[in-house]
């Protein structure tokens, strides 16, 4: 018999009563009150069989304490391979605090498309897990991710998140999970590279590209609520 013991698992927190255990929603599955997403930008790239991914998150709030984070990879493609996260210096991030308090959008696009020159990434601790206990679509696997706490950061958080997925005819990538964060997203830009032009037709949040230049297209969105995920079919 337990008196009121804690119990917690990968994804359930359980009250232990007299009699039976009680399960109650546990953080990353509920919105979280002091965090928000301030930006996404999402790289996707098309080969014949498979996808590659490039997903940078600019959280702000209260990024110092240590954070614990789910990623869904999505279904119809087949598991993730060489999953890998990292977050930025704080060098770094200063300079993302300076761009994102005045909403400077292509400054920080500027910077991460120099990243691989002048950020200093860090690797940090992820495995795989199962699902969280909130609607998402459909995935077939998922990550959790575990941020250190860090005194040194600012306001600003940046973490990328890279890995590759095989698949056959449809690739998806899950933007609902953005969802549980506190707020919208304040700013989410799509790039999608068909170099071998497979694609036979793409949307995020149920539309098609904002924008194309050869194999590129990509889409923006400000304030957005995500509802739909990236749909990519292949000829």
């Amino acid at each position: 018999m337990c008196r009121g013991k804690i119990i917690i698992t990968l994804n359930v927190l359980y009250l232990c009563g007299c009699y039976n255990l009680t399960p109650i929603l546990h953080y990353p599955y509920i919105e979280a009150s002091d965090i928000s997403l301030a930006s996404e930008i999402l790289k996707l790239t098309l080969a014949e069989d498979y996808l590659t991914v490039q997903a940078d998150f600019i959280f702000s709030g209260d990024v110092e304490e240590a954070r614990h984070m789910t990623f869904p990879i999505a279904k119809p493609g087949n598991i993730a391979q060489d999953f890998f996260v990292t977050i930025a210096s704080f060098d770094t991030i200063a300079k993302i605090s300076r761009d994102a308090r005045n909403n400077d959008n292509n400054a920080i696009l500027q910077l991460l498309n120099k990243s691989e020159k002048i950020i200093k990434w860090h690797a940090i601790s992820t495995e795989p897990s199962t699902s969280g206990l909130l609607p998402v679509s459909p995935a077939v696997e998922h990550y959790d991710i575990f941020i250190p706490q860090d005194s040194h950061r600012s306001q600003y958080l940046l973490m990328r998140v890279k890995y590759k997925q095989t698949g056959k005819h449809i690739f998806k990538y899950i933007l609902s999970s953005g969802a549980y964060w506190h707020g919208s997203i304040n700013y989410l830009r799509v790039e999608i590279y068909d170099t071998q032009y497979k694609l036979a037709h793409a949307k995020v949040e149920n539309q098609f590209a904002h924008h194309r230049q050869g194999p590129k297209m990509f889409w923006q969105f400000e304030n957005l609520e995500p509802q739909h995920d990236v749909i990519m079919e292949l000829k």
